[in-house]
């Protein structure tokens, strides 16, 4: 009968299980330990670098409220890009020598992705140099498709960078960069900070 085959499959679920869950039970846990010591060997990694960056300042380090130490090591441990994980080298150092370092910081941080990190690098460096106009700019070949190619990027994911930059509060919709690339489509854009 119907009813006798599953009373005997639930029976034999049951045997097999009781068998097996240990193992499986010990290879979630040995799979756990492997993430828990990535993010372990991360974190110093972070810790280390800071460290350098604050003994090249010669900065005795002031305490790190936990309010900004705990995002900032459970965040950075997830990292494995080297660029963002000297980012958050730098975030530490900086809240270690006492700069004003908000706590909205690291989940800022935690959102980037390296080509977007790349992209806010490029054209912080380009600000830098004078006068931001859209001339200027695309007569030193300061322009969207620069980063694109910079980055390896379609027109299409450089849009969805740049909408999370803006999203961040990273990227002003004004940027002559992002008026080059984006256009009429940044007024939907346009948020109050």
């Amino acid at each position: 009968s119907l009813e006798a085959v599953e009373k005997l499959t639930k029976e034999v679920r049951q045997a097999v299980m009781s068998y097996f869950a240990p193992q499986i039970e010990e290879r979630g846990k040995l799979r756990a330990d492997k993430i828990k010591f990535r993010r372990f060997k991360n974190a110093v990694q972070m810790a280390q670098k800071a460290d350098q960056i604050l003994r090249a300042a010669r900065v005795k380090p002031k305490a790190l409220p936990l309010k900004l130490g705990v995002p900032i090591f459970e965040y950075a441990s997830l990292e494995e890009d080297e660029d963002l994980a000297n980012k958050w080298a730098g975030l530490l150092a900086s809240a270690l020598m006492g700069d004003h370092v908000l706590a909205a910081y690291p989940k800022i941080l935690a959102e980037l992705t390296p080509a977007e990190a790349r992209m806010l690098d490029s054209v912080n460096r380009w600000h830098a140099q004078g006068p931001v106009d859209l001339d200027t700019w695309k007569a030193k070949g300061y322009t969207a498709e620069t980063l694109f190619k910079q980055e390896r990027l379609t027109e299409e994911q450089f849009r969805v960078c740049a909408q999370n930059l803006i999203r961040l509060g990273l990227w002003k919709t004004g940027d002559p960069i992002l008026w080059d690339a984006l256009g009429d489509s940044l007024k939907e854009f346009q948020f109050t900070y």
